[in-house]
């Protein structure tokens, strides 16, 4: 589907004279970052429709000893956070939601809660570029990542409104 609307960008005319995108234009796109999050909303499907998150569901349920709703909340969110400091957001909660309801209906507790837990401690992922979309815009684009380290230098070098008045009153 993605793909179709791809060619159909290169081939529908745009508001200029020629095509809606040409390949000059299409060269410019940072592709790595699209396949981060397409190759992660793939990989959460396929781990859901081959059974794989079902699997592990079962593996984890039988070997852990998560009886308990508040514990199956905190496995979820921890096993997130720490999938998400490695892997992008998206990719996280698309890998580990699936898994965590299969784990949940396997202990026998309600999956709602988890999910909602694995899924917002997949969105605490920050350390690394790779997790968050905004930090891999400022990674990947020069201009962007120029502009935060200005404003860094300029935030440093002003001084707080302690300091000023310490200085006023010495």
């Amino acid at each position: 589907v993605a793909l179709v609307g791809a060619v159909l960008l290169f081939l529908l005319p745009g508001d200029r004279a020629g095509r809606a995108i040409d390949w000059k234009e299409a060269a410019k796109i940072d592709w790595g970052i699209i396949f981060l999050y397409g190759g992660g909303f793939a990989l959460g499907s396929l781990a859901k429709s081959t059974g794989l998150a079902q699997a592990l569901g079962e593996g984890l349920s039988n070997n852990l000893p998560i009886s308990s709703d508040f514990a199956m909340l905190v496995f979820a969110t921890t096993i997130a956070v720490m999938v998400s400091e490695a892997t992008s957001n998206t990719a996280s909660a698309q890998i580990i939601v699936p898994i965590v309801i299969s784990t949940a209906q396997q202990a026998g507790i309600d999956p709602v809660v988890p999910a909602l837990g694995a899924t917002f401690g997949a969105s605490l992922g920050f350390m690394l570029p790779a997790a968050s979309l905004h930090a891999q815009v400022a990674l990947h684009e020069p201009a962007v990542a120029a502009q935060v380290a200005e404003s860094q230098v300029h935030e440093q070098a002003a001084p707080c409104h302690g300091e000023e008045s310490v200085s006023r009153v010495a």
